[in-house]
């Protein structure tokens, strides 16, 4: 999927974008910016990635994201495969979980 959508969990509200967290506000006050991971090359650099198998579970007033990423090298080469499952809760609680492994 990869666009932009609100979700809420309890009395937060929550940007979702791209696979990442993008805002979250409580009322109208900004509370965190954005909850993403990255990976880096030596020069600090990002790869690339790519999100498959997303699943977004909308219940209005909790969620349930999963999907799979994997970042990718210059040649487009799965060089890390990441799964990520993100949750909001009734009660206002938000977890966001990843496993990874290296593939190189």
């Amino acid at each position: 999927m990869n666009w932009a959508m609100y979700l809420q969990a309890g009395s937060f509200h929550i940007l979702y974008e791209k696979g990442f967290l993008r805002q979250i506000k409580q009322d109208t006050t900004e509370v965190v910016r954005m909850i993403y991971f990255a990976l880096r090359d030596h020069n600090w650099g990002t790869f690339d990635r790519k999100i498959e198998n997303e699943v977004i579970d909308n219940q209005g007033d909790h969620f349930l994201i999963s999907y799979d990423c994997f970042n990718v090298n210059e040649a487009n080469e799965p060089i890390f495969a990441w799964k990520v499952k993100i949750e909001g809760e009734k009660d206002g609680r938000i977890t966001f979980e990843i496993q990874g492994e290296a593939l190189e």
